[in-house]
């Protein structure tokens, strides 16, 4: 049975399915990324918050960072928002995980690996 440490691989099913299938990213990485043509993602959790109760029937909750790594600023400001699209205020079920909810929480930018990256933080019910 998989659990909520398990949340990525939902975030990454659904990232190839309406981001890189849709064209807007070469390719998504879990955790570490190898080697890749701008624009790409990359996705890691941060965080995890249990369950507060035993009898409890709520969800745990996983933070989920995404990374968006593109070659020109305007272009990452699309891409995070492609992906804030696909993810925030959504809910999905993906070989028997249910995610009940994801929330955009914070958004960061930089400029690493000679790239502008823009940095979605999500929380996510599982």
């Amino acid at each position: 049975m998989k659990s909520s440490l398990s949340a990525g691989i939902i975030v990454g099913k659904i990232l190839d399915e309406k981001i890189v299938r849709a064209g807007m990213a070469t390719k998504v990485f879990p955790v570490v990324i190898q080697q890749a043509t701008l624009p790409y993602l990359c996705y890691l959790r941060t965080g995890f918050v249990p369950r507060s109760t035993k009898e409890s029937t709520g969800s745990d909750t996983v933070v989920i960072g995404v990374e968006c790594y593109t070659a020109g600023y305007a272009e990452g400001v699309r891409l995070a928002e492609a992906v804030r699209e696909a993810l925030d205020h959504k809910s999905a079920r993906y070989d028997g995980l249910d995610m009940r909810s994801c929330t955009l929480t914070k958004s960061t930018e930089s400029y690493a690996d000679d790239a502008y990256v823009q940095t979605l933080i999500f929380n996510i019910k599982i």
